[in-house]
């Protein structure tokens, strides 16, 4: 059993500007860590629905306890890595914004990325050897993804609040990446 994580301090890039934020955690009724079984998740997100149905409340003209939109939006939010440790760094004032998250990455990373991102602007969808290399990258960018994950996961059971919001921020390229290869199998 997955313990939760405890809050994380020091090191934040501030937030707020007088707004609340929502923590989706709670609208979800979930404790607040990065491990979330995908599938339990679900099935909270639809018993959620159902149960804060506008139709349920239509006829006594009342509203639903909870919006609608705001649990789809919490839903979508924990339910991808990269959006659950954004989110997660923020409960706890260390977001990464982007202007801050660069400030948090190895250099190498940095270059490492601009040469991947190089790639697949060269990549040719009517040519069946970048489509070969296409798949080459989706393949690694999936299997760094994996081990990213697996860092934030001990990041953030163990309240390492420098590794999280690195590891955060490498997720976040990763996203970008895997993005850009979507974009580029679309084309073929």
């Amino acid at each position: 059993m997955l313990r939760t994580i405890p809050r994380l301090n020091g090191g934040g890039g501030g937030g707020g500007g007088g707004v609340a934020m929502k923590n989706f955690f709670s609208v979800l009724g979930i404790p607040e860590r990065f491990d979330v079984d995908s599938s339990s998740l679900r099935k909270r997100y639809k018993s959620l629905m159902v149960e804060n149905h506008p139709d349920r409340f239509a006829a006594s003209g009342g509203a639903a306890p909870k919006d609608p939109s705001l649990i789809t939006t919490a839903y979508q939010t924990i339910g991808k890595p990269h959006l659950r440790a954004s989110h997660l760094l923020e409960l706890g004032g260390n977001e990464l914004s982007e202007d801050n998250q660069q400030n948090v990455l190895p250099m190498e990373f940095l270059m490492e990325i601009m040469e991947v991102r190089e790639a697949l602007s060269e990549i040719d969808a009517d040519d069946e050897a970048s489509g070969d290399r296409l798949r080459d990258m989706k393949e690694n960018n999936d299997e760094r993804v994996k081990e990213v994950i697996e860092r934030l996961s001990v990041a953030f059971e163990g309240g390492d609040v420098d590794a999280a919001r690195e590891n955060t921020a490498i997720l976040n390229y990763y996203h970008r990446i895997e993005e850009e290869i979507k974009e580029k199998e679309c084309v073929e």
